[in-house]
């Protein structure tokens, strides 16, 4: 075919807002539709030499690998050698085990890694170099079966062939549209449920083979406003994929079927800048993670925003270097680059062998932790100290929530099994409820403690970014419903409730600023609205809801309220595993009491009233963790320097999670009295 110049600048579209997006920068909330737009473009180009090589009888499956192999292995090779001694410094265990699970991507397996291991928009992900590299491995995967089955069905003719592939095109839309609805985390990575997208390019390629190509400025102009519509409009929340993808799938098919630069949208494409990034947006696409990560992974907090810009610019520069140094002369085989088909697989066999069984040996050995000192893995250690029961007790939007009670959730004392009390709320509360319930069976009480991941748990509010609003209504129903069944005398209620009020993550204003996106919540009547993080009507309609669901649930039973846990700021055991490696000592100084008033006061005001009426009784456990003066500060260790969280914000289950459970037996035998005089 011929070299289309609007076709580079169309992987420019596709690659800038996937580095945006990732940079974390919110105008670009849809920018991962960019990796839609490159399955579309892969298809339409690797068809369209497919099928001219069958037209003039020159096919070869071994010719068609090895130009795959000096596409796509020579940069990716690269990028993941330079990836690992970064990842051997500073890769806490956790994080290195699934950056050795994503070194698969040398056997293009590492989507399937990610398909168990890793939610791609979870903040977790945010901290992996090589998580991008799921869409080559499904490239490659499609690349396995495309190319012989072309063959095999090419003497049907032209239509034929259009056929077999739109029939197989519309078998994958069907998987990804019924995944999207029953496993979305899992269908993301799923191939099956993205080949699809990529055989929409090969139906372009096909529909075009031997016809004159005719532009259309307005069909272009079109295909574009649909990509952009995706990008600026889309987030995380939009099930990809699924019917969803529609829209910048089919934009991109419009420019492959109609662009050039005879229209004023071709021309854009063709602008020399654009047509640059293009020529280098494979290499862009390589380098630009791995910086994201380790930038996140290097800093104690999220990386200000003119740092991920800077590093955006980077990653481009990177890639010219990358482009011009290693793809360009692997392509054209030029000297040396020009070993023959035997060498060049061989060669790269033997080095992705040793990259694989590196990242073998990693991942085995849960992260390889003899390569920190002792005091940073002990440190680091504290990641893991999470409720033993966060699996089985708390839910969360990956499936629907179950018949209540949940087996194995509860503690009986010696003379019930019914519970006396349950606990309920997000992870906040997952965090802390074993600990809780063993004090509290010590204490004389049967317990129940199930928890919902992001959910506020009371007052019909939902969170608005999340993908569980229906999960979350449907836990809210249910957990009351099974307390009330069971007669319990108590319900003890913990959510963050700071986040979901202001919508966004702490920044503690000493340089510890949490990553990751809004948490605003918003009643489930009105969330289809989406309304903003900073609209006083949202923020004034959630401390109502708060007050609301706690007076229902006080005509019912009594109600202890934990208060808001202090958040730091700082994931706690990874930034004091940094500082043992890089030798600070500053980060390990605490943070402001005045800071976690300022955030909490209007729901702590409104905790103080709701207790002064008799409705709930509070478990005041600021002071278990604070100085509770003005200019006071809260601490992030405990009396022996081992951490007091798991991350920046939940409990750590061996030592946190202790220091509360005494308060919070407490507030209920204040309750439960109270409603004895009743």
């Amino acid at each position: 075919m011929d070299y289309r110049r609007d076709i580079d600048g169309l992987r420019a579209i596709a690659v800038l807002p996937v580095i945006l997006f990732h940079a974390g920068f919110s105008w670009f909330s849809g920018g991962f539709v960019g990796v839609d737009v490159f399955f579309v473009i892969s298809g339409f180009l690797i068809t369209s030499l497919l099928a001219e090589d069958l037209r003039q009888g020159r096919f070869s499956i071994g010719r068609f690998y090895e130009r795959r192999v000096r596409r796509i292995l020579p940069a990716l090779f690269l990028v993941i050698l330079v990836c690992i001694p970064f990842a051997w410094l500073w890769m806490l265990p956790a994080d290195f085990e699934d950056f050795a699970g994503s070194l698969s991507i040398t056997i293009f397996l590492s989507n399937q890694y990610f398909m168990n291991e890793v939610d791609y928009f979870n903040t977790e992900a945010d901290l992996q170099p090589l998580l991008h590299t799921w869409s080559l491995a499904v490239e490659e995967q499609y690349y396995l079966f495309f190319p012989p089955l072309l063959w095999l069905v090419w003497k049907t003719g032209r239509r034929g062939t259009l056929a077999i592939v739109s029939l197989l095109v519309a078998i994958s839309l069907v998987v990804a549209v019924i995944g999207a609805a029953t496993a979305p985390d899992l269908t993301f990575y799923f191939s099956p449920a993205r080949f699809w997208e990529i055989g929409i390019g090969s139906i372009c390629a096909l529909f075009l083979l031997g016809r004159k190509r005719r532009q259309h400025g307005g069909a272009t102009a079109l295909g574009l406003a649909l990509i952009a519509y995706a990008v600026v409009f889309y987030d995380k929340t939009v099930p990809m994929p699924s019917f969803w993808t529609l829209p910048p799938v089919l934009g991109t098919a419009l420019v492959l079927l109609f662009g050039g630069s005879a229209c004023l949208a071709g021309r854009l494409l063709c602008a020399a800048p654009v047509v640059g990034i293009g020529l280098i947006s494979y290499s862009a696409y390589l380098w630009h993670q791995p910086l994201f990560a380790f930038a996140r992974l290097y800093e104690l907090s999220a990386p200000p925003p003119s740092l991920m810009l800077l590093l955006s610019v980077l990653s481009l520069m990177l890639a010219w270097l990358t482009w011009w140094f290693v793809e360009r002369p692997f392509r054209r085989r030029e000297r040396p680059f020009l070993p023959r088909r035997p060498v060049l697989f061989s060669s790269f066999a033997a080095l992705g062998t040793v990259i694989l069984a590196f990242g073998v040996w990693g991942f085995k050995s849960e992260g390889l932790p003899q390569r920190l000192p002792d005091r940073a893995r002990a440190f680091a250690a504290f990641e893991e100290d999470r409720s033993p029961q966060r699996d089985l007790c708390l839910l969360t939007y990956r499936a629907p929530v179950p018949d209540l009670p949940l087996a194995g959730c509860g503690l009986p004392n010696a003379s019930a099994t019914n519970p006396d009390v349950v606990l309920i709320g997000d992870s906040h509360s997952n965090a802390f409820a074993r600990q809780a319930q063993i004090a509290l069976v010590e204490a004389g009480f049967a317990t129940d403690a199930l928890a919902y991941s992001g959910c506020p748990a009371i007052g019909g509010l939902v969170q608005l970014n999340r993908k569980s609003a229906e999960g979350c209504l449907d836990y809210q129903r249910q957990i009351v419903a099974s307390a009330r069944s069971r007669d319990a005398k108590a319900v003890i209620v913990s959510i963050r409730w700071p986040g979901y009020l202001s919508g966004y993550r702490y920044d503690n204003g000493e340089g510890g600023v949490e990553a990751g996106p809004t948490m605003t919540a918003d009643l489930f009547d009105r969330y289809n609205e989406k309304r903003a993080p900073d609209d006083p009507q949202r923020r004034a309609d959630v401390l109502a809801a708060y007050e609301a669901g706690l007076r229902d649930l006080s005509s019912e039973f009594a109600v202890v309220v934990v208060d808001p846990v202090p958040e730091v700021g700082w994931n706690v055991p990874r930034a004091a595993a940094l500082c043992e490696l890089q030798g600070r000592q500053s980060c390990r100084d605490g943070h402001s009491y005045d800071n976690y008033l300022d955030r909490n006061r209007p729901i702590l005001q409104m905790l103080d009233r709701l207790e002064r009426e008799g409705l709930i009784h509070r478990a005041e456990i600021a002071p278990a963790f604070c100085d509770t003066i003005p200019g006071g500060r809260c601490r992030m260790f405990d009396d022996v320097g081992q951490p007091l969280y798991f991350d920046d914000d939940h409990l750590a289950h061996g030592t946190g999670a202790v220091l509360i459970a005494p308060v919070i037996v407490d507030a209920l035998r204040r309750a439960l009295l109270v409603q004895e005089a009743l």
